[in-house]
């Protein structure tokens, strides 16, 4: 008899641990209960730095690195350099971001925003950067549309206004996977957590027109979701890859099965609470940057967790659930 018992309670204990799973980047499914033992969630944003130089010069803004769930922050960069557009590889091993840090200070005062950019590469083991690829860019526009593949030795990025392309680390660009054949522009790029599909937004120039869009990468076919008259200025697999989190000056959660969207009910959002980035953490949470600060939201039950409060950040936002290896200053 005491047998069946502690049989029945090791079944029961079972059940309650395999209960309501949390999907990790990495693609594991574990517990709620043992979250807290393998799960560390970190987010790279770009911080604005005060600095006394004349204000013509683009204003200086860092990297940084934090731990969501033990509220740790850590510098990436740390000067008065334009250092931004984050990106995370898949592996949580390299951090690119673009920087005017190779440019004199005479040719930042006279060009501003136009001045020189060149991408950077952050090694989170070794915690160094330097310049990846040794490459220049013209155009920062450009880049504000590059995504990792799931591939570690993959870019995905925006070769013209239109178009899409393979950026392959070793081999250089080299595949272009898709062409619209319209006068326009791709922006707010996000790929599935599959690697198959490529959700983002086009802008058609004239007449304007905005439109949702999803790419099929095999068959580097695209198609439009829905179109609307404003645009989406984010876009974000939830990590089930059922639901698009987007912003067409409201957060909604969008079904790609259905084609319904539900605006997010966000505490005390009314108008003053613009959400300039969100990304998905897990299928239950949100990470959003609004008011400059840096939010945690609970879908479930409607909570919103403030976790920054020095008012510095800009909109640019990249996620990275695992960091395995990282241990933060």
């Amino acid at each position: 008899m005491k047998l069946v018992r502690t049989n029945i309670l090791f079944i029961i204990y079972l059940c309650f641990i395999s209960s309501d799973p949390i999907f990790v980047a990495d693609g594991q499914y574990i517990s709620e209960n043992h979250k807290s033992a393998i799960r560390v969630a970190n987010v790279a944003y770009v911080e604005v730095t005060s600095v006394d130089k004349p204000s013509s010069i683009s204003q200086p803004c860092n990297i940084v690195l934090f731990d969501i769930d033990r509220k740790l922050r850590e510098s990436i960069t740390n000067d008065s350099f334009v250092n931004d557009i984050p990106t995370i590889s898949p592996d949580g091993k390299h951090i690119l971001f673009v920087s005017n840090r190779g440019t004199d200070y005479q040719t930042r005062l006279m060009l501003g925003d136009m001045a020189p950019k060149q991408i950077y590469s952050y090694d989170t083991e070794n915690k160094t950067v330097s310049l990846f690829l040794g490459s220049t860019i013209k155009e920062i526009g450009v880049w504000k549309n590059i995504i990792w593949s799931n591939k570690i030795d993959e870019l995905i990025v925006n070769g013209d206004l239109n178009s899409l392309f393979s950026y392959s680390l070793t081999k250089g660009l080299n595949k272009q996977i898709m062409k619209i054949e319209e006068d326009g522009y791709i922006s707010s790029m996000s790929l599935s957590p599959s690697g198959n599909f490529i959700a983002f937004d086009f802008t058609v120039f004239s007449p304007i027109q905005f439109s949702l869009r999803i790419l099929d990468i095999n068959q580097q076919k695209s198609s439009i979701l829905q179109t609307s008259k404003r645009l989406v200025t984010l876009c974000d697999w939830s990590p089930d890859g059922k639901k698009l989190l987007i912003c067409d000056s409201l957060l909604k959660f969008y079904d790609v099965s259905s084609g319904n969207s539900q605006c997010l009910n966000i505490p005390g959002e009314g108008k003053v609470f613009y959400v300039g980035e969100a990304k998905y953490i897990s299928d239950y949470e949100i990470i959003l940057l609004a008011k400059n600060e840096l939010y945690r939201y609970f879908i479930r039950d409607h909570r919103l967790v403030q976790l920054t409060s020095d008012g510095k950040m800009k909109n640019n936002l990249t996620i990275r659930s695992t960091f395995r290896n990282y241990s933060f200053k």
